[in-house]
C-alpha cells in the first residue's frame, strides 16, 4: 500500500464512525480524497 492508500483507509474509517459531518470543520480535499470511493462502493452494493 502507498501513502495515499493508506491515508484514504484512514478517512475511509472516520466517514463510516461519523458521517460527512466529520469533515466540515476540515480542509475540503479530505473529503474529496474519498468522495469517489464512498460514491463507487455505494453504487457496487446497490447494483448487487
Amino acid at each position: 500500500m502507498d501513502i495515499d492508500e493508506i491515508a484514504a483507509e484512514y478517512l475511509l474509517r472516520a466517514y463510516m464512525l461519523e458521517g460527512e459531518e466529520i469533515f466540515e470543520d476540515e480542509d475540503e480535499k479530505y473529503y474529496s480524497c474519498i468522495k469517489d470511493l464512498i460514491k463507487g462502493k455505494y453504487y457496487e452494493v446497490r447494483k448487487h
